[in-house]
């Protein structure tokens, strides 16, 4: 086997902006726990040297599971609502709010570079899904994204006993895990909506703060998880193992270079990308990690043929409305040039082209978007749109309410590409149609349309 560090004493589980949670259903199941940093033990993260005390002891801790759940009450749809009742208040929340999600994503994105797993959770219908520090991680290929009800893993309400569905989203770079953690509702039960107060033995309190606590069941989820991980990493360690009689653990580099040739060799010349992999798997410091990046062997030199073009990238399986695109274009008509709402299902290549006599002010798009589309369809996991100004804070704001997640990328007019390629064009087809009906003026033209 490969000695990366013969005195690991790195641990299991730690958590961050929460009690222990986790961590104590993790040592009853026997794995290491590494503690909880939160404001009530002394953890006030809002100050920026707690924050750099806390991402230093966490890289000398090295959790293998790192769980990071900041405030999601500045993110929530009911503070947005009662914003105007206190709004300075609501907006200094707000900003604290970012700056700890960021800092969030930040230690999520450290756990990645070391090889390590993070799980970030917020309510499904939280804004905080839609910060570009959160989408820039869920950019991510090794990142997965999953959405559970917490009704399936035994939330209830403490007063009427009824579930609470609570619809959570999972962010985690851990299949294992991510398997796990997507059980929607069976709607076999009646639910108890999260708000209000109830009065419990300790005073009133707010079904909010309540239901915060996270269910055994689905404590239990993330702790089997991250065993199926330990189980699958340990097998595949198999597949590359390689015997040595050094240990990595050194500061001399000549010494480490010298050793990582070795077992570059033995393990059949991987590319630097796997090997850096094998390593993160085993556990090696991050000098290691370094100097391996930057290894070279003559062999693989020697070896390598000439590079390949560029492939295109085929989507995933996906079912209808699990995906769909976005786009605004232009028609010229004989009487005047109409803008158009281009909706495209891509699993189905289904089309929906809508009119937009108005213009495309944001309030217009999003209202022929949800006459024309999530009427009958349905809200979609997932919308693409190249980000234009018509796609703007209100229509994240939206898609944030409703649970979808948006990417935003550039894209070719997807009516044109999409109508051409079954051989018609929109412009033909509403030429045909005026024609076929006899009506070139305006009130004949919209009909048409």
């Amino acid at each position: 086997m490969l000695i990366i560090n013969p005195n690991d004493e790195s641990v299991d589980v730690a958590e961050v902006f929460s009690l222990p949670r986790v961590c104590k259903a993790a040592q009853q199941a026997g794995l290491k726990c590494g503690g909880s940093y939160d404001i009530l033990n002394g953890w006030d993260l809002r100050v920026e040297g707690k924050r750099k005390e806390l991402r230093e002891h966490l890289r000398t801790l090295r959790p293998r599971l790192l769980i990071v759940c900041p405030p999601c009450g500045p993110f929530s749809q009911l503070q947005e609502l009662n914003k105007m009742r206190n709004l300075k208040g609501y907006l200094q929340k707000l900003s604290e709010g970012k700056m700890l999600l960021r800092f969030a994503m930040e230690l999520c994105k450290d756990q990645m570079d070391r090889g390590d797993l993070f799980l970030f959770e917020h309510p499904q219908g939280a804004k905080s899904w839609s910060d570009p520090s959160v989408q820039k991680l869920l950019h991510d290929s090794r990142v997965y994204k999953e959405t559970l009800d917490q009704c399936m893993y035994g939330l209830k309400d403490h007063v009427s006993g009824k579930p609470h569905r609570k619809r959570t989203g999972i962010m985690v770079n851990c299949e294992s895990v991510a398997k796990r953690l997507r059980t929607m509702c069976d709607r076999t039960h009646e639910h108890e909506h999260v708000m209000g107060c109830v009065k419990t033995k300790m005073g009133w309190k707010t079904r909010s703060r309540m239901a915060q606590a996270y269910p055994p069941k689905l404590v239990q989820a993330m702790i089997q998880g991250l065993k199926d991980d330990e189980k699958s990493r340990q097998q595949s360690m198999v597949t590359y193992s390689v015997f040595t009689v050094e240990s990595l653990e050194t500061d001399d580099e000549k010494k480490i270079v010298r050793i990582l040739k070795r077992c570059h060799e033995n393990l059949g010349h991987p590319s630097n990308q796997r090997f850096v992999s094998m390593l993160k798997a085993a556990r090696a410091s991050e000098t290691c990690l370094k100097l391996a990046k930057g290894l070279t062997c003559s062999t693989c030199r020697e070896m390598m043929g000439e590079k390949s073009h560029n492939v295109s990238k085929t989507l995933k399986d996906l079912e209808f409305n699990d995906m769909i695109s976005v786009d605004t274009f232009e028609l010229e008509l004989d009487w005047r040039k109409v803008k158009l709402l281009n909706v495209v299902d891509l699993a189905t290549r289904f089309q929906v082209v809508v009119p937009l006599w108005k213009g495309i002010e944001i309030k217009k798009v999003r209202k022929a978007y949800r006459r024309s589309w999530k009427r009958w369809a349905g809200v979609p996991r997932i919308l693409i749109s190249d980000g234009g100004p018509e796609f703007g804070t209100e229509w994240t704001d939206m898609l944030a309410s409703d649970g979808t997640t948006q990417r935003n990328c550039c894209v070719c007019t997807l009516a044109e590409w999409n109508m051409r390629e079954s051989g018609v064009c929109v412009q033909e087809c509403l030429f045909e149609g005026s024609a076929g009906s006899g009506t070139q003026d305006q009130r004949g033209s919209r009909r048409v349309v």
